[in-house]
């Protein structure tokens, strides 16, 4: 949970790039939602050390608006929009979209109409797990990691993307 939490609070900030001229994690080790967890001289990186990989591209680019309609994730009586959105436009004319899925147990498919694009050079990165409480610990493998993500396509000028349950996907859009 701790990585989408982290991404949905980089769209807020993305949002809000108008007021938000900089964010930073004020404690980055052995705290928590750490970054890295260290035991002497040994280490692991977590997923939200993952979570603010996958966004590295979005620093100093430039917020797109993006709009969509999107289903809600049920738990009892709480409600929220089970999918989240971010995009920006960086100084090479690349198009990263950021996608976080909260739901812990459902794929969902976003349709996303763009602009000027042929659908040719997409890369894609998701981090999910098998678990919604899986985590990286010291001196074991890591059980949440980045990995190439292909489930998207561009079909009648739409990119279509099967996003994984409990999961973040970080697109890269280029001309």
């Amino acid at each position: 949970p701790d990585a989408p939490a982290a991404a949905t609070n980089y769209h807020i900030f993305q949002r809000n790039a108008g007021r938000v001229q900089m964010a930073n994690i004020a404690q980055m080790v052995n705290v928590l939602q750490a970054m890295i967890l260290t035991d002497g001289p040994k280490m692991a990186l977590t997923p939200t050390y993952y979570a603010f990989l996958l966004y590295q591209p979005f620093q100093g680019a430039t917020a797109l608006p993006v709009a969509a309609s999107v289903p809600d994730y049920v738990a009892g009586s709480s409600r929220m929009p089970a999918i989240d959105i971010s995009a920006a436009k960086d100084e090479t004319g690349a198009i990263h979209i950021g996608i976080v899925n909260v739901d812990p147990d459902e794929v969902a498919e976003v349709q996303l109409a763009l602009d000027d694009f042929d659908g040719r050079r997409i890369e894609g990165q998701v981090l999910t797990a098998a678990r919604m409480d899986s985590r990286n610990a010291i001196g074991k493998t890591a059980e949440v990691a980045p990995a190439t993500f292909a489930k998207v396509q561009w079909r009648g000028g739409k990119l279509i993307v099967e996003v994984p349950a409990k999961s973040i996907v970080r697109l890269t859009l280029r001309r």
